[in-house]
């Protein structure tokens, strides 16, 4: 999937299955470590054509992950790479908000 809406608590995702809500599920995302994050989802909608994200696979549904932190260190760790995700969207001009 396509992950979209990164936040501080969770991260939306843009699949092509549909995942029911309170499934647990593990998040990559890529960058230097490629460290999995624990989740649990929160919702997951099935989307129209005019909101289709448009790549070379069909991603019909689009899901919200809350994670869940084993520990304050890996949450710690995450919000460095959040942190990090902005600083490089903020460097894009006109391409990404947060």
């Amino acid at each position: 999937g396509f992950a979209s809406d990164v936040g501080e608590e969770g991260v939306g995702v843009y699949l092509n299955l549909h995942i029911p809500r309170a499934t647990p599920v593990r998040v990559v995302l890529e960058e230097e470590t490629n460290q999995a994050y624990r989740g649990l989802v929160i919702w997951s909608r099935r989307f129209s054509m005019e909101q289709r994200f448009h790549a070379q696979a069909v991603q019909d549904y689009r899901v919200g992950v809350q994670f869940l932190f084993d520990s304050e260190t890996e949450r710690q760790r995450y919000l460095m790479l959040y942190n990090d995700l902005q600083k490089r969207a903020a460097s894009v001009p006109n391409q990404f908000k947060f």
